[in-house]
């Protein structure tokens, strides 16, 4: 046990350490590099996290189990990430609304932007957990269903927002009907396929999925972005995982697969930190000191909105764990840094638009 939490406590500065490398590189990126290469910088890294992330879903997914006699724990549970991914975008939102100078953003505009808020980075908070040792505990299994449901709450949610801000458009019905038949897929076919699932097969997958979701985006000019989280981790819950007594698979090597696992994760923490934009770029209309003020308090706000989980599960976590469940389901990531780039794409500096929300 001591040398399993030590190897945990190593490979937790390992994670922290190529995610502030990343950090490092995103900011030096943006100081040296040209726009069009700096352009070129951003897109391969994008595509390269959103593999990473496709993979360590798809394995999320091998592991995800649902008890279907306890379909009422799991409705609670939703409750609970809708609440926990909901107060954060509510504190914020007022927030971007009434604090920001210039009478803020509009209504829509900070309802929207402040959706970034609400989900978990499930990329992150699932490596971080399982590094410090906690995989086989209550915390990581709540955390684990919580992750997920927050960041599918947060997908649905984005539809009636985008359709407040540009009205009814046929992709946001797109979105709806995939996000049915994945939920549709995972509750059908729950660890019923026969698949292989060496990390060599789960690359491939994680390969085809990101392909598929980067080139719909290309294919509609952006109209249709669905991100890989969803499609990936489905992927995962539909796959049968081979026993010994199947004659159709290989038997898995843990030790490999974990070998592998743990090296995409690593490569996850230094795409993360490489995906940041500069921290030292103009900031439109505030200084650098209004900058740091307004991140200071969003960043708590979020703290704040997540600390509802400490009101709930008292009857099977005590409170330094519901704490810990807390502060575990803040980290933003992949599906936070979509919703800002959704809400940039449907023109929220454009003129027009700001227009008829101020006429609105």
């Amino acid at each position: 046990m001591a040398s399993e939490s030590g190897g945990g406590k190593q490979q937790l500065l390992v994670y922290t350490g190529m995610l502030v490398l990343g950090l490092t590189i995103s900011q030096l990126s943006a100081g040296h590099l040209n726009a069009g290469s700096y352009a070129l910088y951003g897109r391969v890294v994008g595509v390269l996290t959103m593999f990473a992330l496709s993979f360590l879903m798809v394995n999320v997914g091998h592991e995800f189990v649902i008890e279907r006699s306890k379909l009422g724990n799991y409705a609670q549970d939703y409750l609970v990430a809708m609440s926990a991914a909901g107060l954060p975008w509510i504190f914020v939102a007022l927030w971007l609304h009434f604090a920001l100078p210039n009478s803020g953003l509009a209504w829509g505009s900070a309802l929207l932007m402040a959706r970034f808020a609400a989900p978990t980075s499930a990329g992150i908070l699932f490596n971080m957990l399982e590094a410090a040792g906690f995989k086989e505990t209550w915390l990581f299994r709540k955390a684990q269903i919580l992750a997920i449901f927050d960041d599918l709450d947060t997908i649905l949610l984005m539809i009636p927002l985008k359709m407040y801000l540009v009205g009814f458009k046929w992709e946001l019905s797109f979105d709806a009907v995939f996000v049915t038949l994945c939920l549709g897929l995972a509750w059908q076919k729950l660890h019923k396929i026969r698949l292989q699932s060496s990390w060599r097969w789960t690359m491939l997958y994680a390969g085809i999925i990101t392909a598929c979701c980067e080139g719909l985006c290309n294919f509609t000019s952006g109209r249709i972005h669905i991100e890989v989280l969803l499609p990936a981790f489905v992927m995962g819950c539909m796959t049968r995982i081979c026993e010994p007594k199947d004659d159709w698979c290989e038997l898995l090597d843990e030790r490999r697969e974990e070998q592998a696992k743990s090296l995409v994760s690593t490569f996850f923490m230094l795409l993360v930190g490489m995906s940041m934009p500069s921290l030292f770029t103009a900031a439109g209309h505030l200084t650098a000191g209004q900058m740091v003020f307004h991140v200071t308090v969003v960043s708590l706000l979020m703290i704040l909105g997540k600390m509802m989980l400490l009101f709930c599960y008292r009857k099977e976590a005590n409170l330094r764990t519901r704490l810990a469940l807390s502060l575990g389901m803040c980290p933003r990531g992949e599906v936070g840094a979509g919703v800002i780039a959704i809400s940039l794409g449907l023109g929220m500096q454009d003129a027009n638009i700001l227009e008829r929300q101020r006429e609105e």
